[in-house]
């Protein structure tokens, strides 16, 4: 729980160092949003309900995790993205 409170909390302090623009909020809260999801996704991983189907289709468990850290790596990259080059329709 502290983890999670200490990344927003970084990421917000990050955004406004560079420059009071929403663009950068922007930026650090969906870095956030989608670290949470990965945070979640880990965690979940982790719980012990979930041993019997990791033991079951062990394959088809790498895939399903593997396709969320797929999905994961997309939204970071879009977010930097979007911060070199501007959300549409945004006003600095």
């Amino acid at each position: 729980q502290a983890q999670w409170w200490s990344m927003w909390v970084i990421f917000t302090f990050v955004g406004l160092w560079h420059d009071l623009m929403w663009r950068w909020l922007a930026w650090a809260w969906l870095n956030c949003v989608f670290f949470s999801f990965e945070t979640a996704v880990v965690r979940l991983t982790r719980h012990p309900t979930l041993d019997a189907p990791k033991q079951q289709n062990p394959l088809v468990w790498a895939l399903v995790v593997n396709v969320c850290c797929a999905v994961n790596q997309v939204l970071l990259i879009i977010a930097n993205l979007a911060i070199m080059h501007g959300f549409q329709g945004s006003l600095d």
